[in-house]
């Protein structure tokens, strides 16, 4: 009887250990999972700084040179920002097809995919 009871014990035993190790496999595989999310979140902001200046001069440079163009740096500027305010009424308009829907399959891809 002695031997069954001892069986038992070590069986609850290595299935508390089981548990507590899985439990700690799933924590790393979350915090793993973060730190992939939050690593590529800091390179996408930093391309996104980067490109948003290299924007922004080249805006500069195209309203200046359409400003000599047209003899009226003014009008330059004007066709610049109205380009820009075309581009945003258009990108607001189709905003869920062309980033919302894509930008939740990435991140559900990259938070499901067990592959990592």
């Amino acid at each position: 009887m002695d031997t069954i009871q001892e069986n038992m014990e070590d069986l609850v035993d290595h299935l508390q250990d089981y548990v507590e190790t899985q439990k700690e496999l799933l924590l790393l595989a979350v915090k793993e999972k973060a730190a992939s999310a939050i690593s590529q979140t800091v390179i996408w902001v930093i391309a996104g700084v980067f490109g948003m200046l290299a924007f922004t001069f080249l805006s500069v440079a195209l309203a200046m040179w359409l400003g000599r163009l047209l003899h009226h740096s003014g009008y330059g500027f004007l066709i610049v920002g109205a380009l820009y305010g075309l581009g945003a009424a258009l990108f607001y308009n189709f905003r869920k097809p062309l980033l919302q829907n894509r930008l939740n399959d990435v991140l559900l891809t990259k938070f499901t995919n067990s592959d990592e």
